[in-house]
């Protein structure tokens, strides 16, 4: 059955990338995405471990982390992709 601890690091990274989106200044935005990944990870994590899935530590950390910012980049890209669409 499908586990709900897999879905939170994909839709937390969508909400990061919409909240990064909102923001002005490069540096800002960076500085964003990688604080809210790295948090987000962690909140991720800590919900997968106490949901009932073995602890892996550092592991499960990184990885949650990980897939936060991927998911967040690729929205962030797709959402310049169509600003790019729409201005032509």
């Amino acid at each position: 059955m499908f586990e709900m601890y897999e879905a939170l690091p994909v839709m937390g990274g969508l909400l990061t990338g919409l909240v990064v989106s909102m923001l002005a200044g490069r540096p800002l935005r960076w500085l964003a995405l990688l604080t809210l990944s790295t948090s987000i990870g962690v909140a991720s994590a800590t919900i997968a471990t106490a949901g009932g899935i073995p602890e892996n530590g550092i592991d499960s950390v990184i990885f949650d982390s990980l897939q936060v910012l991927a998911s967040a980049w690729i929205f962030l890209m797709a959402l310049s992709y169509l600003s790019q669409r729409t201005d032509m």
